[in-house]
């Protein structure tokens, strides 16, 4: 597992596993209390599961869901956005809304 950090309380952990090379997964856990990780307090841990062996659509998928994540990460509204998020919402479509 490997892990990064960003300044505004978003944690992005990769998991590698041993799936299929063209499929990634992506959960977000949003935490009631901040926790301390490297030094910055962490809300939001946005979990990417890759294979071991990327296949071209997997490097495709990753790169842009990346660019996703931290623009997501940078934006004031997403971020505000991410802080209403309930259990029983689709936290991609409460984020983006209004973006």
């Amino acid at each position: 597992t490997t892990k990064f950090v960003l300044d505004n309380g978003v944690a992005i952990p990769h998991a590698i596993a041993d799936i299929d090379e063209n499929r990634l997964f992506l959960h977000l856990s949003v935490l009631k209390h901040a926790i301390p990780v490297g030094g910055k307090a962490v809300s939001y841990i946005f979990v990417i599961g890759i294979p071991r062996v990327l296949g071209k659509k997997a490097l495709e998928d990753l790169s842009m869901l990346y660019d996703l994540l931290f623009l997501l990460a940078v934006n004031e509204a997403a971020m505000n956005n991410l802080r209403k998020i309930s259990g029983s919402q689709d936290p991609l479509t409460v984020v983006t809304e209004g973006l």
